[in-house]
C-alpha cells in the first residue's frame, strides 16, 4: 500500500508540474493548462524515443518537473496566494481525486482483449522491455508503422511504477490508469467555471464529464486500451474550444488546440485526418473573425500537425518500416470507387461491402437508456445541440458570430468526408474477410459521432457553469444528466466487476512466463509452443503474454495437416520428419511447451523425448540432444 500511495503522489506531482508553471508564468488555471502539460510530456518522451533514448526520456521528464517547480516558486515569490488561487481550484481537486479513482477502478486489471494483445498493450510491453519505439526492428511489434502517441504515457507510468514498486516489473493495470487520465485531461478546461460556493453545479458538471466517455460503449474506455475514445475526447474537446471559446486571444485557447492536434497525429493513423479537421476548423474560424496575429497562429497550427508527423515519418524511415498498419498497400482506386457508388456492376465482394456499409450506416443504432437511436439521428441531434448552445452563448456573451456561421458547414463537411472515406478504407485497405464483415464497424463509425456528441456535451457544461448561472440551466443539466448518463455501466466500472473474472488461458501463460524467468534468470528465451488443431484464435495473445520471451511465428504452432479453418488456405501443412523438426528446435528454440497434443504428434515425434520425459500436455521441456522434461512443481 505504501508503494502505491507513493506512486500516486509521484504521478500527481509529475502531471501537475506543467500546470503549476503555467499558473506562475502565464496565469493559467490548473485545469486550463492540464491537457497542454500532459501533451508536452508525451511529445518530450516521443522526441527522446525518436532519438533512441526512451528510458532516458523518463529521467529527463522527472528532472524537468523538478525544474518547473523550482521556476514556479521563484516566479511566484511574494505572490504565493495568487499562485495558490490558480492551482488549488475545484477542477484541480477533481482531477486529483479522479486520478485516485482511476487507480482504484483499475488496480489489478489484466490485459485480456485480443486487439490489446495484438497492438495496444503489446506495443507498450515491447517499449518497456526494449527501451525502443515500436518502429524499431528489435521491438518486433505487429504494427511497427502505428504511431505511439498514447503508448508513451502508458510507458511513462509503467517505468515510474517499476522504480517505486519493489519487484513490480511490467504491471498491466498501470497502463489503464495512464490512458484514462490523459483522456479525461482534455475535458477539464471546460470545468474552469466551477466554484466551491456552488456545490450542486460543481457535482453536476463533474459527473457529466466523467460519464461522457461511457457513451462510447463500443470501445469501453474505462476498461480497455482502445484509442478511439481518446480520439473522441481530443477532437470533441478541440471542436468545443473552437466553437464555444469566447476569449480566443488568450494563449490557453491556442495551446489547447495545438495540443489536441499534435496528440491526434500520434494517436492513430486516422488521427491525422481528425487533426486536419480540427486545424482547418481553427483556421477557418480565425479567418472569419479576423483574429489577431493570424499568420503566426496559423503557422503554429500547421506545425502542430506537420512536426509530429514529420518526426514519426523520419523515425520509421530510419527503422526501415515500409508496411503500413492496413492489410493491403496502395492508394484508393478512385475510378472503382465511383463505379461502386454510381453503378450497380456485378456481385463482387467490394460492391457487397459498399452497399452493406451504407445500409448499416443508416440503420444501425446505439442504445441510450434502452432506446435504440440510429447513428445518423444521434449525429444530427448532437450537431443541433451544439449549434443551439453556440447561439445561446453568443446572445449572452457575444464573440461567437464566426463560430455560429461556421459550425454547420464545418461539421457537415467533416462527417461526409469521414464516412465516405471510411467506406473505401474497408474496400481498398482491409483484407477481404475483415471488409465483408465490416470489422469493428461500431468503433470506427462511432469516432466522429461521439466526438461531436462530446463537443456538444462540453459546450453545455461550459454554458451552464460560465454563461448561464440561472436555476433553469441547473435544472436543464439535471435533466440531461438523468436522460443520457449510462448509470448501469458506471456502476459496473465502480464495482470492478470485470476484474474479478479470471481467464484460465491467461493465468496459464503468466505462470509459464514466471517459470521461464526462473529458468533463465530473467533473460529472454525462445519457446516453441505446440498446440495441435489450434486454429489460431489465441496465438496473438500467447505472443503478448510470453513477451519478452519469443515463440513460434504465425501458423507454426502445429505439426502435420493444417487445422480446418472457416476460410481456405489460412495455414499450410507442416508435415516435418522427426529429424527435421528436431533440427528446427535446436536451431531456433531453448524450450518446448506442449499446450495440446494429439495422436498424430505422438505417432510421429514421441521418439524425440528422453526416457522418463514422455510427451504430455502442459509439459515444459528443455531442448538439447533429446527433449527433457522440466519439473515445474505444478506451476499450471
Amino acid at each position: 500500500m505504501g508503494s502505491l500511495l507513493l506512486f500516486y503522489l509521484i504521478c500527481a506531482l509529475l502531471l501537475s508540474a506543467g500546470c503549476v508553471f503555467a499558473a506562475a508564468r502565464f496565469e493559467l488555471r490548473y485545469e486550463e493548462a492540464l491537457p497542454i502539460s500532459l501533451t508536452a510530456l508525451m511529445l518530450l518522451l516521443f522526441l527522446f524515443g525518436a532519438a533512441g533514448l526512451l528510458e532516458a526520456g523518463v529521467w529527463a521528464i522527472c528532472l524537468l518537473a523538478l525544474l518547473l517547480y523550482a521556476a514556479s516558486f521563484r516566479l511566484a515569490a511574494g505572490k504565493l496566494k495568487a499562485l495558490a488561487g490558480k492551482v488549488f481550484t475545484p477542477a484541480a481537486l477533481l482531477f486529483l481525486l479522479t486520478l485516485a479513482g482511476l487507480f482504484y477502478i483499475n488496480y489489478g486489471r489484466e490485459v485480456r482483449r485480443i486487439d490489446e494483445m495484438t497492438h495496444w498493450a503489446d506495443t507498450v510491453k515491447a517499449m518497456y522491455y526494449t527501451g525502443l519505439l515500436p518502429s524499431a526492428g528489435a521491438a518486433a511489434t505487429a504494427f511497427p508503422a502505428y504511431p505511439p502517441g498514447m503508448a508513451l504515457p502508458e510507458y511513462l507510468f509503467l517505468r515510474l511504477y517499476a522504480l517505486i514498486g519493489r519487484d513490480a516489473g511490467y504491471t498491466e493495470w498501470v497502463m489503464y490508469a495512464a490512458y484514462q487520465s490523459f483522456l479525461l485531461a482534455f475535458f477539464f478546461p471546460f470545468l474552469r467555471g466551477l466554484d466551491f460556493k456552488k456545490p450542486l453545479r460543481l457535482i453536476l458538471a463533474a459527473a457529466m464529464v466523467l460519464m461522457c466517455p461511457l457513451m462510447m460503449d463500443a470501445s469501453e474506455p474505462y476498461c480497455s486500451l482502445y484509442i478511439d475514445p481518446f480520439l473522441c475526447a481530443a477532437l470533441g474537446g478541440g471542436l468545443a474550444a473552437v466553437f464555444t471559446e469566447t476569449d480566443k486571444d488568450r494563449p490557453r485557447y491556442d495551446l489547447y488546440v495545438y495540443s489536441a492536434c499534435a496528440f491526434l497525429v500520434l494517436a492513430k493513423p486516422a488521427g491525422l485526418l481528425f487533426s486536419f479537421f480540427l486545424a482547418a476548423a481553427y483556421a477557418a474560424e480565425m479567418l472569419l473573425r479576423n483574429g489577431k496575429n493570424r499568420g503566426r497562429r496559423l503557422a503554429l497550427a500547421a506545425g502542430s500537425v506537420l512536426v509530429p508527423l514529420g518526426v514519426w515519418t523520419l523515425r520509421k524511415s530510419i527503422d526501415g518500416v515500409t508496411q503500413s498498419f492496413s492489410s493491403k498497400e496502395g492508394a484508393v482506386d478512385l475510378r472503382l470507387a465511383l463505379r461502386y457508388a454510381l453503378h450497380r456492376e456485378g456481385e463482387s465482394w467490394q460492391q457487397i461491402v459498399h452497399d452493406d456499409y451504407y445500409r448499416r450506416l443508416l440503420t444501425d443504432t446505439v442504445r441510450i437508456k434502452g432506446f435504440a437511436c440510429p447513428y445518423w439521428l444521434l449525429l444530427l441531434v448532437s450537431i443541433a445541440a451544439l449549434y443551439t448552445l453556440i447561439r445561446l452563448t453568443d446572445r449572452r456573451r457575444g464573440h461567437l458570430r464566426a463560430a455560429r456561421r461556421l459550425v454547420l458547414p464545418a461539421l457537415a463537411v467533416m462527417a461526409a468526408s469521414y464516412y465516405i472515406s471510411l467506406c473505401y478504407v474497408y474496400i481498398f485497405k482491409f483484407g477481404w474477410w475483415e471488409a465483408v464483415v465490416l470489422a469493428q464497424f461500431d468503433r470506427y463509425v462511432g469516432i466522429l459521432l461521439y466526438a461531436v456528441y462530446t463537443a456538444a456535451l462540453l459546450a453545455f457544461v461550459r454554458f451552464f457553469t460560465e454563461t448561464d448561472q440561472s436555476v433553469g440551466s441547473v435544472c436543464a443539466a439535471l435533466a440531461v444528466f438523468a436522460l443520457l448518463s449510462p448509470f448501469g455501466r458506471a456502476l459496473d466500472v465502480a464495482r470492478r466487476t470485470d476484474i474479478a473474472v479470471q481467464d484460465p488461458v491467461y493465468t496459464e501463460y503468466r505462470a509459464l512466463v514466471k517459470e521461464l524467468d526462473r529458468l533463465s534468470d530473467g533473460q529472454p528465451v525462445r519457446l516453441c509452443r505446440v498446440s495441435q488443431g489450434d486454429t489460431g484464435g489465441s496465438s496473438t495473445g500467447v505472443c503478448y503474454l510470453l513477451r519478452p520471451h519469443t515463440t513460434v511465428p504465425t501458423g507454426e504452432w502445429f505439426l502435420g495437416p493444417a487445422p480446418e479453418m472457416p476460410w481456405a488456405d489460412a495455414f499450410a501443412d507442416r508435415e516435418l520428419s522427426a529429424e527435421d523438426w528436431m533440427r528446427e528446435l535446436r536451431e531456433g528454440y531453448d524450450y518446448l511447451y506442449l499446450e495440446h497434443i494429439d495422436d498424430y504428434f505422438l505417432e510421429h515425434y514421441a521418439g524425440l523425448f528422453a526416457p522418463g520425459s514422455e510427451p504430455t500436455e502442459k509439459g515444459l521441456y528443455r531442448v538439447g540432444e533429446q527433449l527433457t522434461i522440466i519439473e515445474t512443481e505444478g506451476f499450471i
